[in-house]
């Protein structure tokens, strides 16, 4: 017990003071003299500022010097230079956003969901400007597509490298008998700061687990952010692999049985919280089109009709009906490789083939194999030497369905239909 007994004790002696004096003022009107705390005079007032911390206003300034930062950067350099290339855009989060969303990170945990919301959002709304979605994208694919870790987890990383940072200084340390304190605090069910990071752990981490009621060392902490790094990517990846929006991201991690003469051409799939290739396409139209295709932030019919409207319900997937042939689901693969309702449509897909059989002449063999519509267009997009020329694809195909309106099937037609959110 020792230094550590007196040190708990006397704190809790004078949080109960202080909270003495919040809840009954009457109580000092007949005290006269001052009070000594540590041979230190201590003088009575009526108000005073608990024991605890509420970091609240500090989580707002910060939220606020982010988004003014941001609002700045985007202002001054796409009014000189043009659209941000993500590449340059991610090195800029990290120099100048990131300094205030993690700031006191290390102090001020996230011990529930609000806690940081609002960091969460300016961060959100940075990398929305940078990839040129909206603001109904999902955000795991934020990123995911950036190789970004995900805030809350970024955060709580942050946290358990002090924590390995405490554990390496000297005993009589004030910080090290502060992390002494507060692991006694805990073990005794008492609140505390390492108390509040186990919160965050079992939040983030359920499947982390150490021996903190005994003696923690810093192999313990090591363990503990190569387990923290990979439920992060694991949560990134969840998302993908269970979101409607995610069909085509699918793709990037899904075996394609595809003909072995085209298996060379294919590349690896990527990490979830890797920074994809297809971002440093040169042309800003053509890799925005290109990232909204993949993150389902386009305005094909199986995303728009996806949210209902003032004056129009959800829209079930099987009504939401191609504008060109109306027989057909407006999605992704039946708009770039199956409608042919629309004559422009029909021409443009026919030079984009053609463009990228001049490039890979064994790609003939797709069109002739078993693959659905939708694993053809997971191997074009896994494609190096064409993402250049899907790209401009994508882009023409959706300016071509951008000129005529979504379709609505009549409402009498699916009114009765099952409403599965997909």
């Amino acid at each position: 017990m020792g230094i550590e007994g007196a040190e708990i004790r006397r704190a809790e002696r004078w949080k109960l003071s202080k909270n003495e004096e919040q809840t009954d003022r009457s109580w000092g009107q007949h005290v006269d003299g001052r009070f000594r705390l540590n041979s230190t005079s201590v003088t009575w007032v009526a108000q005073s500022h608990p024991v605890f911390f509420i970091f609240t206003k500090h989580i707002t300034v910060k939220a606020t010097k982010a988004r003014v930062t941001k609002d700045a950067l985007f202002s001054r350099v796409e009014n000189e230079c043009g659209s941000v290339p993500p590449h340059e855009g991610r090195r800029i989060y990290f120099g100048r956003i990131d300094p205030y969303l993690i700031a006191g990170c290390e102090v001020a945990l996230d011990v529930n969901e609000r806690t940081a919301s609002e960091l969460q959002v300016v961060s959100n709304a940075f990398l929305r400007h940078i990839l040129g979605v909206h603001e109904n994208s999902t955000v795991a694919f934020l990123y995911s597509e950036m190789g970004i870790t995900p805030l809350p987890y970024r955060r709580l990383l942050l946290a358990l490298s002090y924590l390995r940072y405490l554990l390496f200084l000297p005993g009589r340390h004030y910080a090290s008998l502060a992390l002494r304190a507060s692991l006694l605090l805990t073990r005794n069910g008492a609140p505390s700061w390492f108390g509040d990071l186990l919160h965050v752990l079992q939040r983030l981490a359920p499947h982390a687990s150490f021996s903190w009621r005994d003696d923690l060392t810093v192999d313990d902490v090591l363990e503990l952010i190569d387990v923290v790094e990979v439920a992060a990517e694991r949560s990134l990846a969840n998302v993908i692999d269970s979101s409607p929006k995610g069909r085509l991201l699918r793709g990037f991690y899904n075996d394609i049985p595809i003909p072995r003469t085209l298996v060379k051409f294919m590349a690896k799939s990527p990490k979830p919280a890797a920074y994809k290739t297809y971002l440093n396409l040169p042309i800003p139209t053509h890799r925005k089109a290109f990232t909204r295709l993949l993150m389902s932030a386009h305005t094909l019919g199986i995303e728009v009709l996806r949210r209902k409207e003032r004056y129009r319900p959800f829209v079930p997937r099987r009504w939401r009906l191609c504008r060109f042939c109306r027989v057909m689901v407006e999605d992704e693969p039946h708009a770039l490789l199956e409608c042919r309702a629309n004559d422009g449509l029909f021409r443009r897909r026919r030079r984009f083939i053609q463009d990228i059989t001049a490039v890979i002449p064994e790609i003939t063999d797709l069109w002739s194999s078993p693959c659905s519509l939708i694993e053809q267009l997971w191997f074009l997009l896994r494609v190096a030497n064409i993402e250049g020329l899907l790209a401009k694809f994508i882009h023409d195909v959706l300016a071509i369905y951008n000129d005529v309106p979504v379709y609505v099937a009549p409402l009498a037609l699916w009114a009765d239909s099952p409403a599965i959110q997909e």
